[in-house]
């Protein structure tokens, strides 16, 4: 019985992974722009580490340290935010920084808790 759990785990785990890609500069350009509409100063947004990845359903989720203003007028620090991607529709952003840390060392490690 044992031996018959390994490769159905193995099979599972690869259905929903991820693949690792660099992000274009328009796809830099689009995550840019997601985030700038749905700040709350959209003129403070910083990104650095931009990590793209193509999921199994086609769509793209991209990790990126953003530094943005928050509502008391102070920035608050390069933290993870995920963008998900697919054509037809407006990205989606996740600000939530415990989420969006884990949804990113997930990607990065081929799985994904949200996508």
């Amino acid at each position: 019985m044992k031996a018959y759990m390994f490769p159905v785990l193995c099979l599972a785990l690869a259905s929903c992974g991820s693949v690792t890609a660099v992000p274009t500069l328009p796809q830099e350009t689009a995550v840019r722009t997601a985030l700038q509409n749905t700040a709350r100063n959209p003129a403070s947004v910083t990104t650095r580490n931009f990590r793209s990845y193509t999921l199994s359903n086609g769509e793209t989720a991209t990790c990126v340290d953003v530094n943005a203003e928050n509502a008391f007028g102070g920035l608050t620090g390069f933290s993870p935010v995920v963008v998900n991607a697919a054509a037809g529709r407006e990205p989606i952003v996740f600000w939530d920084t415990p989420a969006a840390q884990m949804e990113c060392d997930l990607l990065a490690r081929g799985s994904s808790a949200r996508f």
